[in-house]
């Protein structure tokens, strides 16, 4: 991987920051019309091929990354592809996809309330979310653990 060419740190996590900020917001517009299933899913499917997708002419960039003139290479300085993107991201986007599911399981499990759902979702992602921080502030490469499991490096996108 690119050594020289790595994205800092600070301007990753406001790059993430913008990602989860249009998360929320395709979560509150799929809520306005369905329940927490398809807005949880809408969500999450976002969040797991953000670093996937071809904005304006650029590859493998999320809207954040974008706005911040970033881009996630896979392997050998390749634009990074949906399964890359999807594994690096499943802890990033572990909040709504558990919300979807847990909301879809409770409705048939009597005596639950469905709000549990969010709830346990928070938990679990919370602890997902604290690894990945943690593993990104302390690693000397700037790698986190979604970037170790999908072999992808965040950098400056010099184009």
């Amino acid at each position: 991987m690119e050594q020289e060419n790595r994205a800092d740190i600070a301007r990753r996590l406001v790059a993430t920051t913008a990602d989860l900020v249009v998360a929320i917001m395709i979560y509150r517009a799929f809520l306005l019309v369905s329940g927490n299933f398809v807005a949880g899913f809408g969500a999450g499917t976002f969040l797991l091929l953000r670093d996937s997708l071809d904005l304006f002419g650029k590859q493998g960039v999320s809207p954040g990354k974008w706005l911040l003139n970033m881009k996630v290479v896979c392997g050998r300085n390749q634009p990074c592809n949906h399964i890359a993107s999807i594994k690096r991201n499943l802890s990033i986007a572990l909040y709504f996809l558990l919300v979807s599911l847990l909301t879809l399981i409770f409705n048939f499990v009597p005596f639950v309330h469905p709000n549990l759902a969010v709830l346990l979702a928070c938990a679990i992602a919370s602890i997902a979310m604290g690894m990945e921080t943690y593993k990104l502030l302390t690693d000397e490469t700037g790698l986190r653990l979604g970037d170790l499991l999908a072999d992808t490096q965040v950098v400056e996108n010099n184009l």
